[in-house]
C-alpha cells in the first residue's frame, strides 16, 4: 500500500498521522510516496529527475500521484501537470494544449479524483483551450483515459 509518509486521513480507517515521528519536508510530500508495509521511500519525477517537481497530490486509492514538474531543457521552467500510474510506472502529461502538446506557461496545485481518472489545475496558459482570449488564470479540469 502507498501512501505519502505524512497522510491526510482517506477513510474511516485511516489515522491521518505521518509514517515517521520525527518528519521532514521532503518526507511530508506524496511525490515521494512511503511503503507503510515495507517502509521504503520511492521518488516521483517527470522527465527529468533533476528538474522541479512539487505540488503533490496522491488518489485516494494511493495509485495515482498528480504532480507539477517543469521539462528538462525547458529555460523558462514552465511547470506542466503530470499523473503517474505507481503500478505501472507510466507518467502522463496532464496539462497538454489544445493540439496535444506542452503547454505554454506553469501550471499550479494539481488535484486528483480518488481513483486517479480526473486532474484539475490552475494555469493562465492561454493554449489549453481553443480560442481563449483572456490573459488571466483560470481552473480546468482534464479527465485522463
Amino acid at each position: 500500500m502507498w501512501r505519502s509518509a505524512c497522510a491526510a486521513p482517506t477513510g474511516p480507517k485511516s489515522s491521518g498521522t505521518c509514517a515517521s515521528s520525527s518528519p521532514t519536508a521532503s518526507s511530508r510530500t506524496p511525490e515521494r510516496p512511503r511503503d507503510l508495509k515495507t517502509g521504503e521511500l520511492h521518488r516521483i519525477d517527470a522527465a527529468d529527475p533533476a528538474a522541479f517537481t512539487a505540488f503533490a497530490r496522491l488518489s485516494a486509492d494511493n495509485r495515482h500521484p498528480a504532480f507539477a514538474s517543469a521539462d528538462p531543457g525547458d529555460t523558462n521552467r514552465t511547470t506542466r501537470a503530470y499523473v503517474r500510474d505507481l503500478r505501472t510506472g507510466r507518467t502522463a502529461l496532464a496539462s497538454p494544449d489544445a493540439q496535444g502538446g506542452p503547454n505554454d506557461q506553469s501550471v499550479s496545485a494539481p488535484v486528483i479524483d480518488r481513483h486517479g481518472r480526473t486532474v484539475a489545475f490552475g494555469s493562465a496558459s492561454p493554449d489549453l483551450v481553443p480560442g481563449d482570449t483572456y490573459d488571466t488564470s483560470h481552473v480546468y479540469i482534464r479527465h485522463l483515459k
